[in-house]
């Protein structure tokens, strides 16, 4: 996530946190639809896989926007 921050000039809090959001977007939500679809999770179990990913990712996001 790091180098592709740096790689996008993020370097506010606010250009991280939307980071985040698209990477939890492109990423772990389309592996966990994947999931519930074809391999018959349950999903309330992806839904709290997703929301603990929706906090990790922009939070990282933010973090790396500011330290830069």
């Amino acid at each position: 996530m790091t180098a592709l921050a740096v790689r996008a000039q993020i370097d506010t809090w606010t250009a991280g946190l939307a980071l985040g959001l698209v990477l939890w977007l492109g990423f772990p939500a389309v592996l966990w639809i994947g999931a519930i679809v074809h391999e018959k999770s349950p999903w309330r179990l992806a839904a709290i896989h997703a929301g603990d990913w929706l906090v990790k990712l922009p939070a990282l996001g933010v973090i790396i926007g500011v330290w830069r």
